[in-house]
């Protein structure tokens, strides 16, 4: 398993676990944190585009190594 699998991994798990943390917070009180909830799934947002950022800078970097290897042929 690759670094930034293991980070998406955390990432799944972390969400689930304040998921559920929100959802006892909302019985218990019958509201939930807004800006807690927004601040929490922006900041998620954000690592899911850097790391979709950093997959794709992989794979165009993969794509144009194969790509001069074939051309010098």
């Amino acid at each position: 398993m690759k670094t930034l699998d293991k980070a998406l991994l955390i990432m799944t798990s972390l969400f689930c676990l304040f998921t559920a943390a929100v959802l006892a917070v909302y019985w218990h009180t019958g509201s939930e944190p807004n800006v807690l909830v927004a601040g929490w799934c922006t900041s998620v947002l954000g690592e899911i585009i850097v790391c979709a950022r950093i997959k794709l800078g992989k794979q165009r970097d993969k794509y144009h190594e194969k790509y001069e290897e074939g051309s010098h042929d």
